[in-house]
């Protein structure tokens, strides 16, 4: 009798929705953590876990799946639409270009191989979005109506594409004959470009104490930290806090703010002197975010705004979207872009209003993402005829990142924002996705069982070709067609596969991370392209 209950105690629990959703969260972000060399899977364990469980039969709440893709969405469009506005003007057409050509040419192969194997239209879509590692447009395609082995098809892919990317930008070099050493000095035949940081070497701040007497009435000019990819954002020295400029000079025993990646501090450290943790906070000065929204100030170099000389303040950290760029003195500065600034806090008002508005830090606007959501379900759930290929819509989700891209590109519409903090952002997002892989690797695994193991090996073979030839024709388009040196080709190449692992491979592969800035112009393009050119491959299907 008592085994009887407790067996009937289990099955009600395991049939919770709640219950299984954060199982599967657990055990999938506790997979995520498990790190190789720079790779972990991430978020993409809640996949493998949501996949495991579906084998096993688990269900699953498509509720609370749609409400974390929505969710997901929202903080996707509001991250990416000043970045994917940007370029459409006829500065941004090559990277706006080089941006599609890898979704377009991926959506022919997958027709092609779906086509040359016999896959059902929901197996290739899969084979489309999982080879691409998207899970944006495979969530608008199943909010579409597309179910059955899209799932599968995503699931199967979704590793190879993955292992492919990797493999195949460590083999870029000697894939085209090329010497790594001459390929950076091509691109940056100067040295003048500092590498900004990757999401795997974020920058963080040190204090150190002058202790070296070489550097001792230098200016930080001619120490040229900016080399290492460090800044100075603030110098102490007898109890009186300087903002410095390339014009300061360090002294015996003054205390320096640091920011940049922790190798380049840790050299750092090396060369000037010990850590300390003397308090370097004052009344006067402030770290302020400011979000460039002042459009005659798009697209100029850091160093032209005249940011030290006119307003006495440091830029110590960029993000463009989700990627940090370190800002060296070259970088080309986007309208949505947010600057950190340090200064004293009536120039910084000066600042804010020469470069645009201050950003929130502890804010989100609930009301204008209801509203923003609201607005892009209803606009989703219309089909516009698209010619001879018949009807597509964007759906639920396609709908609410499309109103969310253009809030975010405006700021502010009225009593809407289109501003909310990072760290709102990423909640946003982790929750959002965290709960559509957990439902899409259910729904995979159960779909998997049902599947013959030639099917499997013919997925699995047309993934890692359509990735291959996508990849490889992209990259030719970019040196060939826009003469694009090879670097910078390599990096758009990263952009256009809206691939953070791929970018990060690259700076292995080079020792740099000089090209990130190239990666960031292509990056939310490539986000919206390979969700059109999936909206086309299904129309196409279905004719």
């Amino acid at each position: 009798m008592i085994l009887s209950q407790i067996h009937d105690f289990f099955i009600i629990v395991f049939k919770n929705p709640i219950f299984t959703t954060f199982l599967i969260l657990f055990t999938g972000l506790l997979i995520g953590k498990v790190k190789i060399g720079f790779f972990s899977l991430g978020t993409s364990g809640v996949f493998f876990s949501g996949f495991i469980a579906g084998i096993c039969g688990v269900e699953f709440s498509q509720q609370i799946t749609q409400i974390g893709l929505v969710l997901f969405m929202y903080a996707i469009g509001i991250q990416s639409g000043p970045g994917f506005f940007n370029i459409l003007g006829l500065k941004g057409l090559p990277y706006l270009l080089i941006s599609f050509t890898t979704g377009a040419f991926a959506a022919l192969l997958s027709y092609a191989a779906g086509y040359a194997a016999g896959f059902p239209p929901e197996i290739t879509l899969g084979l489309y979005t999982g080879s691409l590692n998207h899970s944006s447009s495979l969530a608008i395609l199943m909010d579409n109506g597309w179910s059955g082995g899209i799932a599968s098809g995503y699931a199967l892919t979704y590793p190879v594409g993955l292992i492919t990317v990797i493999i195949f930008i460590q083999l870029l070099p000697k894939l085209f004959k090329k010497d790594i050493n001459r390929a950076l000095k091509e691109f940056d035949p100067d040295n003048s470009i500092s590498g900004p940081t990757l999401q795997s070497e974020n920058l963080i701040a040190r204090k150190f104490l002058v202790e070296n007497r070489s550097v001792h009435g230098k200016t930080l000019a001619e120490i040229n930290l900016t080399r290492l990819g460090l800044n100075i954002s603030r110098i102490k020295r007898k109890n009186k806090i300087i903002i410095p400029d390339a014009d300061s000079k360090l002294m015996i025993d003054d205390v320096i703010l640091a920011v940049g990646p922790e190798k380049a501090l840790n050299k750092l450290k090396k060369f000037l002197g010990a850590e300390t943790h003397e308090n370097l906070e004052s009344p006067e000065v402030e770290a302020r975010q400011i979000v460039m929204t002042n459009e005659s100030l798009h697209h100029t170099e850091l160093d032209k705004l005249g940011i030290g000389p006119n307003y006495n303040a440091v830029i110590t950290r960029v993000w463009r979207g989700p990627i940090e760029l370190f800002p060296h003195k070259k970088l080309i500065i986007e309208s949505g872009d947010t600057l950190l600034a340090v200064g004293k806090i009536n120039e910084l008002e000066r600042l804010t209003r020469f470069l645009g508005t201050r950003r929130k830090i502890n804010e989100i606007d609930f009301f204008s993402m209801a509203f923003t959501i609201t607005i892009g379900v209803f606009i989703g759930s219309i089909a516009v005829p698209f010619g001879a290929m018949g009807k597509i819509k964007l759906g639920i989700v396609g709908g609410t990142l499309l109103c969310a891209m253009v809030l975010s590109y405006f700021r502010q519409i009225g009593m809407l924002t289109g501003q909310i903090s990072q760290s709102a952002e990423l909640v946003l997002k982790e929750i959002g996705v965290n709960f559509f892989l957990a439902g899409l690797g259910i729904q995979a695994g159960a779909g998997l069982v049902m599947m013959e193991i030639t099917t499997v090996v013919k997925i699995f073979f047309s993934s890692a070709l359509i990735m291959v030839l996508s990849m490889y024709l992209t990259f030719i388009i970019s040196t060939r067609l826009f003469k694009f040196d090879f670097v910078k080709s390599a990096a758009c190449l990263c952009g256009a596969l809206n691939s953070s692992v791929a970018i990060i491979m690259l700076s292995s592969v080079f020792k740099s991370s000089k090209m990130m800035p190239y990666f960031a112009m292509c990056y939310p393009a490539s986000l919206f392209g390979i969700i059109i050119f999936s909206q086309l491959l299904a129309a196409l299907l279905v004719k």
